[in-house]
């Protein structure tokens, strides 16, 4: 896109400079409109209430052309100036819907999303209507993006139209940039639908399982606050008993704490300038400082560097909320010690009764990667779909994109176990020569090369393949050994014989063989890690996948 009458301070957009405009819109990147009150109010009530509002008088410039642009002016050339927080490109694609010209194009989902964002924001009806239309349409080529996109705009007929697509193709596993924008449960919908929905689309019903209500840090009340203080009055905070202290108004839940003033300036730079802003006062008055936060988050935040010893907190959605606001008022104390509190949840010799996966959403919500996958591997072998349902884990705050990373740990780690136990090609060389040892193994294994295995080799893994997960304690358990040594004990048939491979020596040979499995197994799981934020590449091959099936069509 060009400009025209080009400024220190801005441009005329080429195609909207109509000498009989009367008012002047301004793009958050400075190209300036000249538009009609009367085509703005027809295609908008939103602009229709505004212009009806009393406008200030001002002189409509004279001139044909388009007037300089000062210094963010609030009229040119007698023109009143809307500023709106679109940029140029958006605005353009919108007001082309309400003039009478060509549409736009429109081909892309982000134009598609950015516009449809404003005509929804400015209540533009037909815009509206066009641009749904053009965002139904790329179902066929993104799915799982329109059904993003159409939940964070609340388009539900979209929405399960891109959920029964998404289903039908099998693209819910498929990484796109909008999950880190849209909620948790939001994306747990469309993952239960599309495991319990195969064959059985019905796009006019909703989704079959509720969006759980959400909980967060901020809806807390302070008398749930871990059961440590039943009212702030029982509390070592109590404004009425702190001496040479100052009052802490919670705007969240409008509670008042009385801080001792020395402890809240040691606590707190951002504090403590609030504090020395307080204008000068009688002596009998106490000073105020209000902050917006949660009494019972604000709380955990202040004992967190309080010299005196306080019960140690164990849920984390008290840790997380405190964690927030300390990070908030700069309280790099109480920082150091709540992450630290949650480093111990999460370590081997964390607090029982504390859920891996609530876990997880809570490190994941305050950004601590490294703690993310400890406790993602805490739950591996869970279902989470499924128990997703009966959960309270959406009372964090955190993305949709948490819960696909979480998910593809779980497909990569699955997928690293499965390689020990469906191929032989991870054996070392020394383990090979051992297992073709002829005072140990049958003739056999020695016969076709390399890639023959002792007789008891495939008991052994169709035993332990029983899982479709297996469990690394499996490799060395009673019930697979048994399996894999009772057709070389009971003699020769078919791919077992009764010989060599069934002598003591081969049994320990087995058995060694099963703690080698075991440990490899182990080893190749932890060697997988949580991956950040994928890149684009994860979009590119949705796109690759989606085209290939409406080709088929």
């Amino acid at each position: 896109m060009t400009s025209s009458a080009a400024t220190p301070n801005g441009r005329w957009h080429p195609y909207f400079v109509e000498p009989s405009a009367d008012v002047v819109f301004r793009s958050s990147d400075k190209i300036y409109f000249k538009l009609h009150k009367i085509l703005l109010s027809l295609a908008s009530p939103f602009f229709a209430d505004m212009f009806s509002l009393p406008q200030p008088t001002c002189a409509l410039s004279a001139s044909h052309a388009p007037s300089p642009i000062h210094s963010d002016p609030d009229q040119i050339g007698g023109l009143p100036v809307v500023r709106v927080t679109e940029s140029s490109s958006v605005l353009e694609r919108l007001f082309r819907l309400c003039y009478p010209m060509s549409d736009p194009s429109l081909t892309t989902l982000e134009e598609v999303r950015h516009t449809l964002e404003a005509a929804l924001k400015y209540q533009m009806r037909e815009a509206i209507s066009i641009i749904t239309n053009r965002l139904s349409s790329l179902v066929l080529t993104v799915p799982l993006r329109v059904y993003a996109v159409a939940s964070r705009l609340s388009l539900e007929p979209i929405r399960c139209v891109a959920a029964r697509t998404v289903a039908e193709r099998s693209l819910c596993d498929g990484y796109v940039d909008e999950l880190e924008e849209i909620p948790l449960p939001v994306y747990h919908q469309l993952l239960y639908y599309c495991a319990h929905s195969r064959g059985l689309f019905n796009i006019l019903k909703p989704f079959p399982v509720p969006v759980p209500s959400l909980v967060t840090p901020e809806s807390r009340n302070v008398t749930d606050f871990s059961g440590r203080w039943q009212s702030v009055a029982s509390s070592p905070f109590d404004p009425q008993t702190v001496e040479t202290g100052v009052r802490v108004h919670c705007t969240v839940d409008d509670v008042h704490l009385g801080v001792p003033t020395d402890i809240l300036r040691l606590s707190s730079p951002i504090l403590a300038g609030m504090l020395s802003e307080i204008p000068s006062s009688p002596e009998s008055s106490t000073p105020t400082i209000t902050i917006s936060a949660r009494s019972s988050a604000f709380l955990a935040a202040l004992e967190a560097c309080h010299p005196a010893e306080f019960p140690p907190l164990t849920d984390p959605l008290d840790i997380v909320a405190g964690l927030k606001v300390a990070e908030k008022y700069g309280m790099g104390r109480s920082v150091l010690s709540l992450r630290a509190a949650l480093t111990h949840i999460a370590s081997s010799s964390g607090l029982p009764g504390i859920d891996p996966l609530e876990l997880y959403f809570a490190v994941c919500s305050v950004g601590m990667k490294d703690l993310a996958t400890t406790a993602a591997r805490k739950t591996l072998r869970r279902d989470i779909v499924e128990e997703f349902r009966a959960s309270v884990h959406s009372r964090y705050d955190v993305c949709a994109g948490s819960l696909w990373r979480l998910l593809d740990f779980h497909r990569r780690s699955r997928a690293a176990v499965r390689e020990v136990v469906d191929n032989t090609e991870w054996i070392s060389p020394d383990w090979l020569l051992k297992l073709k040892d002829p005072e140990r193994c049958c003739s056999r294994a020695r016969e076709i090369g390399r890639s023959s295995l002792p007789c008891w080799h495939a008991q052994y893994k169709k035993a332990l393949g029983e899982e479709a997960w297996p469990r690394i304690e499996c490799a060395s358990s009673t019930s697979t050994l048994e399996k894999a040594i009772k057709p070389v004990r009971s003699g020769y048939s078919g791919d077992v014989c009764g010989s060599v491979c069934a002598i003591p020596k081969s049994m320990l040979l087995l058995f060694d063989f099963c703690k080698y499995v075991e440990e490899t197994m182990r080893e190749r799981e932890m060697e997988v890690k949580l991956k950040p934020k994928p890149s684009s590449i994860h979009l590119l091959a949705e796109l690759q996948v989606a085209s290939v099936v409406v080709l088929n069509h």
